[in-house]
Protein backbone atom coordinates (compact mmCIF):
# COMPACT_ATOMS: atom_id res chain seq x y z
CA UNK A 1 0.00 0.00 0.00
CA UNK A 2 1.22 3.20 -0.83
CA UNK A 3 0.15 6.83 0.53
CA UNK A 4 0.23 9.69 -1.75
CA UNK A 5 -0.17 13.20 -1.76
CA UNK A 6 -3.10 13.62 -3.68
CA UNK A 7 -3.22 16.39 -6.75
CA UNK A 8 -6.12 17.96 -8.88
CA UNK A 9 -5.64 14.45 -10.95
CA UNK A 10 -6.70 12.31 -8.15
CA UNK A 11 -10.08 14.21 -7.24
CA UNK A 12 -12.38 11.30 -8.78
CA UNK A 13 -10.45 8.60 -6.38
CA UNK A 14 -10.84 11.03 -3.57
CA UNK A 15 -14.66 11.25 -4.49
CA UNK A 16 -14.75 7.56 -4.98
CA UNK A 17 -13.25 6.47 -2.15
CA UNK A 18 -15.24 8.87 0.35
CA UNK A 19 -18.33 8.15 -1.18
CA UNK A 20 -17.85 4.05 -0.95
CA UNK A 21 -17.02 4.48 2.75
CA UNK A 22 -20.17 7.00 3.57
CA UNK A 23 -22.55 4.46 2.18
CA UNK A 24 -22.64 2.79 5.60
CA UNK A 25 -24.22 6.08 6.88
CA UNK A 26 -27.18 7.03 4.31
CA UNK A 27 -29.79 4.88 6.86
CA UNK A 28 -28.87 7.40 9.66
CA UNK A 29 -30.58 10.16 10.79
CA UNK A 30 -29.77 13.56 8.51
CA UNK A 31 -27.25 10.65 6.76
CA UNK A 32 -24.36 12.90 6.18
CA UNK A 33 -22.60 15.93 4.17
CA UNK A 34 -20.31 13.50 2.58
CA UNK A 35 -22.60 11.84 0.53
CA UNK A 36 -23.61 15.72 -1.11
CA UNK A 37 -19.96 15.78 -1.77
CA UNK A 38 -19.24 16.26 -5.85
CA UNK A 39 -16.03 15.90 -7.92
CA UNK A 40 -16.58 19.48 -8.69
CA UNK A 41 -17.24 20.37 -4.49
CA UNK A 42 -14.06 18.49 -4.10
CA UNK A 43 -12.02 20.07 -6.97
CA UNK A 44 -12.80 23.95 -5.55
CA UNK A 45 -11.74 22.68 -2.08
CA UNK A 46 -8.39 21.07 -3.08
CA UNK A 47 -7.67 24.88 -5.17
CA UNK A 48 -8.76 26.89 -2.43
CA UNK A 49 -6.68 25.63 0.05
CA UNK A 50 -7.17 21.93 1.28
CA UNK A 51 -4.72 19.01 0.62
CA UNK A 52 -5.64 15.48 0.63
CA UNK A 53 -3.80 11.84 0.73
CA UNK A 54 -5.11 8.90 -0.96
CA UNK A 55 -4.04 5.09 -0.46
CA UNK A 56 -3.56 2.95 -3.07
CA UNK A 57 -3.37 -0.81 -3.04
CA UNK A 58 -1.20 -1.30 -6.34
CA UNK A 59 -3.21 0.77 -8.97
CA UNK A 60 -6.89 0.90 -6.72
CA UNK A 61 -7.54 3.73 -4.68
CA UNK A 62 -8.87 2.29 -1.23
CA UNK A 63 -8.32 5.24 1.18
CA UNK A 64 -8.32 9.17 1.41
CA UNK A 65 -8.42 11.70 3.87
CA UNK A 66 -8.72 15.78 3.41
CA UNK A 67 -6.63 18.01 5.74
CA UNK A 68 -5.79 21.68 6.09
CA UNK A 69 -3.67 24.22 8.73
CA UNK A 70 -6.71 25.49 10.77
CA UNK A 71 -4.57 28.07 13.45
CA UNK A 72 -2.13 26.41 15.38
CA UNK A 73 -3.45 22.81 14.22
CA UNK A 74 -3.66 19.94 11.08
CA UNK A 75 -7.10 19.61 10.82
CA UNK A 76 -8.65 16.97 8.98
CA UNK A 77 -12.11 15.42 7.58
CA UNK A 78 -13.59 12.76 5.47
CA UNK A 79 -11.29 9.87 6.19
CA UNK A 80 -11.94 7.16 4.19
CA UNK A 81 -11.58 3.04 3.84
CA UNK A 82 -13.40 1.57 1.54
CA UNK A 83 -15.02 -1.56 3.07
CA UNK A 84 -13.30 -4.41 2.16
CA UNK A 85 -9.88 -2.98 3.53
CA UNK A 86 -10.93 -2.30 6.75
CA UNK A 87 -9.21 -3.56 9.58
CA UNK A 88 -6.22 -3.92 7.98
CA UNK A 89 -4.58 -0.73 9.37
CA UNK A 90 -5.42 1.42 6.37
CA UNK A 91 -6.72 4.23 8.90
CA UNK A 92 -3.76 3.78 10.71
CA UNK A 93 -1.58 4.39 7.60
CA UNK A 94 -3.79 7.51 6.81
CA UNK A 95 -3.12 9.20 10.32
CA UNK A 96 0.41 8.38 10.34
CA UNK A 97 1.27 10.03 7.23
CA UNK A 98 -1.31 13.08 8.33
CA UNK A 99 1.13 13.37 12.15
CA UNK A 100 4.33 13.43 10.06
CA UNK A 101 2.62 16.13 7.71
CA UNK A 102 1.70 18.09 11.01
CA UNK A 103 5.14 17.69 12.40
CA UNK A 104 6.77 18.36 8.92
CA UNK A 105 5.10 21.98 9.11
CA UNK A 106 5.94 22.91 12.35
CA UNK A 107 2.50 22.01 14.33
CA UNK A 108 2.01 19.99 17.15
CA UNK A 109 -1.97 19.29 17.35
CA UNK A 110 -4.18 17.04 14.59
CA UNK A 111 -7.72 17.68 15.07
CA UNK A 112 -10.99 16.02 13.39
CA UNK A 113 -14.90 16.04 14.10
CA UNK A 114 -16.35 13.03 15.14
CA UNK A 115 -20.64 12.35 14.68
CA UNK A 116 -20.84 11.51 18.75
CA UNK A 117 -23.36 8.88 18.05
CA UNK A 118 -21.15 6.64 15.65
CA UNK A 119 -19.29 5.29 18.74
CA UNK A 120 -17.35 3.17 16.50
CA UNK A 121 -15.83 5.87 14.85
CA UNK A 122 -15.30 7.65 18.20
CA UNK A 123 -13.13 4.68 19.97
CA UNK A 124 -11.23 4.40 16.99
CA UNK A 125 -9.50 7.90 17.93
CA UNK A 126 -9.43 7.21 21.43
CA UNK A 127 -7.25 4.19 20.23
CA UNK A 128 -5.16 6.17 18.49
CA UNK A 129 -4.66 8.29 21.06
CA UNK A 130 -7.15 11.51 20.20
CA UNK A 131 -9.05 13.12 22.98
CA UNK A 132 -12.47 15.05 23.02
CA UNK A 133 -11.64 18.79 23.62
CA UNK A 134 -14.75 20.28 22.66
CA UNK A 135 -18.21 19.16 21.94
CA UNK A 136 -20.62 21.25 18.54
CA UNK A 137 -23.89 20.60 17.85
CA UNK A 138 -23.97 20.71 13.72
CA UNK A 139 -27.42 21.50 11.86
CA UNK A 140 -27.80 18.68 8.86
CA UNK A 141 -31.35 18.19 7.26
CA UNK A 142 -33.50 19.67 10.12
CA UNK A 143 -31.65 17.64 12.68
CA UNK A 144 -29.14 18.76 15.12
CA UNK A 145 -26.29 15.97 15.42
CA UNK A 146 -24.01 16.57 18.10
CA UNK A 147 -20.46 16.42 17.00
CA UNK A 148 -17.25 15.69 19.21
CA UNK A 149 -14.00 18.11 18.74
CA UNK A 150 -11.04 15.38 18.67
CA UNK A 151 -7.43 15.92 18.61
CA UNK A 152 -3.74 14.65 19.28
CA UNK A 153 -0.89 16.16 20.80
CA UNK A 154 1.84 14.67 19.11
Amino acid sequence: MEVKAATLDDVKDLHETMILAYQEYIHIPASTSALDETIESITEKLKNGEEALVVYDHEKAIASVRYIIENDALFFERLSVIPEYRGQGVARLLLNALEEITRSKGYHTIRCKVRMSLTKNMNMYRAFGYTQYGQTIFPLRGIQIDVAKMEKRL
